[in-house]
């Protein structure tokens, strides 16, 4: 009998991996885990995560802060997604390469939802900043995360580029800043010096 193959295709949380026999797909949910679905309740629309939908709904209408929604519940859940997520694009930078949330921040404590957890740790999020781990080498914990501005989030990266400017060590932004008396033009000017430094010139030279 033909059967439509939805190998690939994403149905809200869920995503088809393949068929489980019958009418039923095996499929991965957004939160991680994994879930055999009719495939009539894939496509209608009747079935879009492994249950971590409703449970959250559930836990949205409890929390008397009504958190879900905020600026701080999806800096939380997106904390979770890069994390636990190995379909997620960016899961080799996050969960593939051993960064980890605190169980705090992930299963909750002492009868409170992860989430409240993450909001009495870091407070509100000012408008403008974003999460950012101090040590990227280190997982998501109340020691080491901070809100931070976009541009302090972007100098704390591992990509961030390092140079040596009036023999102090400091990043290429902060060094343009100084040279040139801001940073405008700095997307122009990383890309000149990288391309640069890859010709073989020296950093003070590019």
């Amino acid at each position: 009998m033909f059967r439509k193959d939805i190998t690939g295709q994403k149905f809200a949380r869920l995503t088809a991996l393949r068929h489980s026999g019958g009418n039923y797909w095996l499929c991965a949910c957004d939160c991680g885990n994994q879930k055999k679905v009719i495939s009539a309740d894939l496509i209608r629309g009747h079935t879009k995560s492994c249950g971590c939908l409703n449970s959250e709904t559930r836990v949205a209408i409890r929390l008397k802060h009504g958190g879900c929604g905020t600026p701080e519940y999806k800096s939380w859940h997106a904390m979770i997604v890069r994390c636990t997520v190995k379909s997620w694009p960016n899961w080799k930078n996050y969960g593939g390469r051993g960064i980890d949330v605190c169980n705090r921040w992930r299963y909750g404590e002492n009868g409170m939802h992860p989430f409240e957890c993450f909001l009495a740790d870091m407070g509100n999020r000012q408008e403008k900043f974003t999460l950012d781990r101090i040590d990227n080498n280190a997982g998501y914990s109340p020691e080491n995360c901070r809100w931070a501005t976009y541009s302090e989030n972007l100098q704390n990266r591992r990509t961030t580029i390092r140079v040596i400017f009036n023999n102090q060590e400091m990043t290429l932004i902060d060094a343009l800043s100084l040279f040139y008396g801001s940073s405008t033009g700095f997307k122009f000017l990383r890309t000149r010096y990288v391309r640069r430094r890859k010709r073989g010139m020296a950093p003070q030279e590019a």
